[in-house]
C-alpha cells in the first residue's frame, strides 16, 4: 500500500501560505494563552510539530531564550526555512513514520495535525514518548 501524501503537498506556495496565515490569526492567541499558563520559560527545550509558517516557533524561541531550544518539525519546510534564529532547529519530519528523541522535551506541541493523519493514535504515542518526565504535551 502506497503512503498517503501530505494533503497540501501540491498546493501553490502562495495558497498554502495564505491558509497557514489564516490559521495563525485564528489560533495563535489561544495557543499562546495556553502556553503561558504552562509557565514556559528560559532554558526550556520545546518541540513544535506541524510548525507551518513558524509563528509559534518564533514565540517559543523568544520565550525560552538563548539557553533554551526549539525544534520545529514539519513535513513541508517551505515556510520554516525563513526562520534564522540561533535557538531554533528546523527539521523535516514525517510524524506518520518517524520517532523523536525519547524523553527529550519539556514541551511537545502540535496544532491541527492529528486530523490529517490516517493513524493519529500512533502519532500521539510518538509525541508522548518525546516528552520528558514532568514535561507537557499540548495537542490542539
Amino acid at each position: 500500500m502506497e503512503k498517503e501524501q501530505y494533503f497540501a503537498a501540491g498546493s501553490r506556495a502562495d495558497v498554502e501560505d495564505g491558509r497557514l496565515s489564516v490559521l495563525e490569526s485564528l489560533l495563535d492567541p489561544e495557543t499562546i494563552r495556553r502556553m503561558e499558563n504552562l509557565g514556559i520559560g528560559s532554558g526550556w527545550c520545546c518541540l513544535d510539530i506541524g510548525a507551518g509558517r513558524g509563528s509559534i516557533v518564533r514565540w517559543l524561541a523568544e520565550r525560552v531564550g538563548p539557553s533554551g531550544r526549539v525544534a520545529a518539525a514539519d513535513i513541508d519546510l517551505r515556510f520554516l526555512e525563513r526562520i534564522h534564529l540561533s535557538n531554533v532547529e528546523i527539521r523535516h519530519h514525517d510524524l506518520r513514520e518517524a520517532d523523536f528523541e525519547p524523553s527529550a522535551y519539556d514541551l511537545v506541541h502540535c496544532r491541527t495535525v492529528l486530523m490529517h493523519l490516517p493513524k493519529p493514535e500512533e502519532a500521539l504515542a510518538r509525541m508522548v514518548r518525546a516528552v520528558r518526565p514532568g514535561g507537557w504535551l499540548l495537542v490542539q
